[in-house]
């Protein structure tokens, strides 16, 4: 069963596994992936583009995903995949 916090907010188009908790005042959004058994703490964003494997802790207040902050950095697509624990 998936839990999501009531102030959480997540994407439709989202793609929760079974097991995966969503904290409060959390953002998820389109085009992300939770695997099963992980859990998102208070107040993080995940943002477009984002895979998280099987059973990873993100803490509080985590921001994943986005564009990098390097001058090389043109305004490309871009992608963040976290592995399994």
């Amino acid at each position: 069963m998936v839990r999501v916090h009531p102030t959480a907010q997540v994407h439709p188009r989202a793609i929760l596994h079974r097991g995966v908790e969503v904290g409060p005042y959390s953002i998820v959004e389109e085009g992300v992936e939770i695997g099963e058994g992980s859990v998102i703490k208070a107040y993080s964003v995940v943002e477009r583009g984002t895979t998280i494997g099987r059973e990873c802790v993100i803490g509080p207040h985590a921001v994943l995903g986005g564009p990098p902050q390097d001058v090389g950095y043109k305004g490309q697509s871009t992608f963040l995949e976290i592995g399994n624990r």
